[in-house]
């Protein structure tokens, strides 16, 4: 090798631009080499699907077809059949709950009152489902639902215990339905992972980081219960889910 190859043969190769980086390895390599992949920050984002999401919306969906129709039986046919199976297991009440049907607590977040509030959680439903999903998996998501529909139907009951207290008592009979505890829970988590991302809050047209969104959310519906604003929504609902989005969040997520 004559001297010129030589003196080339030392000379160190460029550095690399920091999108470029090398493969890792538990070991120093021998030879040096370089991937053209380009490095980001966050991680990249795992394969999920949106079909439970939506076969919820229409599992949802269907059941309040079905309430319709054991209305039209019950009127039309004096046929309460399917009323009556509606009543003790689609409908969390304290009277299902002390008659054992615990499972009611979970159930009630598939039938929904009238077609507005069917609307308004299966838009949240479709809005946010799929963002869980994405964020935290299939499993997580399904146990953010499950858990925050229970604890928002405890804390319906706690609601009503604090209420009859008071002398407040035409609250202890009351039926609840609806996925609001559930979407509150699912929401608190994502707000929690990503408390800047901007969403819009019904009706206001400006769009609100998320997490100070939330919070603002969750004072009003606790000053809402203590002050006994709207009394038709379930505002110790909403506070429940919200609870058990955070701690799932903190602890486990």
């Amino acid at each position: 090798m004559g001297p010129r190859l030589a003196h080339f043969k030392h000379i160190k190769p460029p550095p690399f631009p920091s999108s470029f980086r090398r493969p890792y390895s538990s070991h120093r390599p021998s030879h040096t080499s370089y991937t053209l992949s380009y490095t980001s920050k966050r991680p990249p984002r795992q394969p999920y699907t949106t079909t439970p999401i939506y076969a919820l919306i229409g599992l949802c969906c269907s059941t309040f077809a079905y309430r319709h129709y054991a209305n039209s039986q019950l009127s039309h046919h004096q046929n309460p059949t399917h009323q009556r199976f509606i009543d003790r297991n689609l409908i969390f009440s304290r009277e299902n709950y002390n008659a054992g049907r615990w499972w009611t607590a979970a159930t009630c977040t598939l039938m929904h009152s009238d077609l507005w509030h069917l609307a308004f959680n299966m838009f949240a439903l479709g809005s946010f489902g799929p963002m869980a999903i994405a964020s935290f998996g299939l499993r997580p998501t399904a146990i953010l639902w499950v858990g925050s529909s229970l604890v928002s139907s405890a804390a319906i009951l706690k609601g009503e215990d604090m209420k009859m207290k008071k002398g407040v008592t035409e609250r202890s009979g009351r039926s609840y339905v609806g996925a609001s505890g559930s979407l509150f829970g699912i929401v608190t988590a994502i707000a929690c992972t990503v408390p800047k991302h901007k969403i819009f809050v019904f009706p206001i047209p400006v769009p609100f980081p998320m997490g100070p969104a939330v919070s603002v959310i969750g004072a009003m519906s606790l000053v809402a219960y203590v002050q006994d604003w709207a009394p038709a929504l379930s505002h110790t609902g909403h506070l429940g889910g919200m609870a058990f989005g955070g701690l799932y969040y903190l602890l486990l997520l």
